[in-house]
């Protein structure tokens, strides 16, 4: 098992690698906790996450929470096997997180399940 947590030059994206799954649930959000503001919009660069199962969506989901409802989680480059979860799953249509390619500089039509 791998997974990494640091917080960018910005101050405001998180940087996310390995695996996102019941056995590193409580360690994301633990961190998340320690480096969120609920002053600002949180960017997670999730690029490096190779592998994420239902429960690592389900602390993506519960760390909204964090945020009281007033900001977003910003979801940047996510990985193909988030992509593929998000679709999946239909969390992707229902707007808890808005979801950005790499440099942010837009945010991603719907998502498409990346073929195998």
């Amino acid at each position: 098992m791998a997974f990494e947590m640091s917080r960018d030059g910005d101050g405001r994206t998180i940087r996310v690698a390995g695996e996102l799954d019941i056995a590193t649930r409580e360690q994301l959000e633990t961190g998340f906790a320690q480096y969120a503001s609920k002053d600002e919009e949180v960017r997670m660069d999730l690029s490096e996450v190779t592998f994420i199962d239902s429960s690592g969506l389900r602390s993506l989901v519960a760390l909204t929470r964090h945020l009281n409802g007033v900001n977003q989680i910003v979801l940047v480059d996510p990985s193909p096997h988030v992509i593929r979860l998000l679709s999946l799953t239909g969390v992707d249509d229902v707007g808890i997180f808005r979801i950005e390619d790499g440099d942010g500089s837009r945010s991603m039509g719907p998502l498409t399940v990346p073929q195998e």
